[in-house]
């Protein structure tokens, strides 16, 4: 699903890949239980946003802030062109949001005033 979401995200059947991925379970360990956190890092970038879209529509009104791990690229093959936190932050930046590195591969993003 990766390389598939990577080319489609942005097209009208990338939300609805994303859920079907998710509903085969294949990305249960994205969504962490507390409810600020994402772990983004063994996604393609395209996925990764979609993963960021679906979060920010679920998102409790009274959310300030999500944390995204986007890792830093130790574990990136060597073939692999993609920087998925490069990615993130400029779909971010995009949008005008705000957000902040809180190390080399960990975003602090409020969702706020999200446009």
């Amino acid at each position: 699903y990766n390389a598939v979401l990577q080319a489609v995200h942005h097209c009208a059947i990338g939300k609805p890949l994303f859920e079907r991925a998710l509903a085969q379970g294949l990305y249960d360990g994205v969504y962490i239980e507390q409810g600020d956190f994402l772990d983004l890092h063994h996604l393609s970038p395209g996925a990764a946003w979609l993963a960021v879209m679906r979060f920010r529509e679920n998102a409790s009104e009274s959310l300030a802030h999500v944390t995204l791990v986007t890792g830093w690229g130790k574990h990136r093959k060597l073939w692999s062109s993609s920087d998925l936190k490069q990615f993130i932050c400029n779909r971010l930046d995009e949008r005008r949001v705000k957000w902040r590195l809180m190390n080399k591969g960990c975003l602090s993003v409020d969702i706020r005033n999200w446009i």
